[in-house]
């Protein structure tokens, strides 16, 4: 499991140092935040249920966080075999379960940092209505969670293309 960190900790430099985190990153709060403002807040609908700008907030987070999870896992595997850093990589002590180990925590972690820089928008419910913090807690669980998801299965696909 060390190893793995270590694998991990290399690839969230990477994301750090690259503009690819730092855009996706950005557009993914951009993107739900426009969202939120249109769909969740818009007035022109008329008054709406706490219930229902939560679930309009969802609903776009997680269209969202999927395809910054594919965007994210495309560069995984099929980078390293671009820039021919993958034989370095196979060659180290290190077992092939725990580089794709390490490499799916990093991008899940940039997911839920993400996810989790977002946590103001539903926060705003509480300005004039009424949500459950379990129901926002729960919603932001299965955004983790869906992002994940796309997530394994875009590092599957990375591990599949052949460059």
């Amino acid at each position: 499991m060390r190893n793995a960190l270590l694998v991990a900790r290399r690839e969230l430099g990477a994301y750090t140092r690259s503009w690819l985190g730092c855009i996706v990153v950005a557009a993914v709060l951009l993107i739900d935040g426009i969202y939120f403002y249109a769909f969740g807040l818009g007035t022109g609908a008329g008054k709406r249920l706490s219930s229902d700008v939560l679930f309009q907030f969802f609903y776009g987070a997680s269209g969202t966080t999927m395809i910054a999870s594919i965007i994210l896992s495309m560069r995984l595997l099929a980078g390293e075999r671009e820039t021919g850093t993958l034989v370095l990589l196979n060659t180290a002590p290190i077992r092939d379960v725990e580089i794709v180990a390490g490499k799916f925590l990093s991008a899940l972690t940039v997911i839920a940092v993400t996810t989790a820089l977002s946590v103001y928008m539903p926060l705003l419910i509480f300005v004039n209505g009424k949500v459950s913090v379990g129901h926002i807690l729960v919603g932001y669980f299965g955004i983790v969670l869906l992002g994940a998801a796309a997530l394994s299965i875009g590092l599957f696909a990375s591990a599949l293309a052949r460059t």
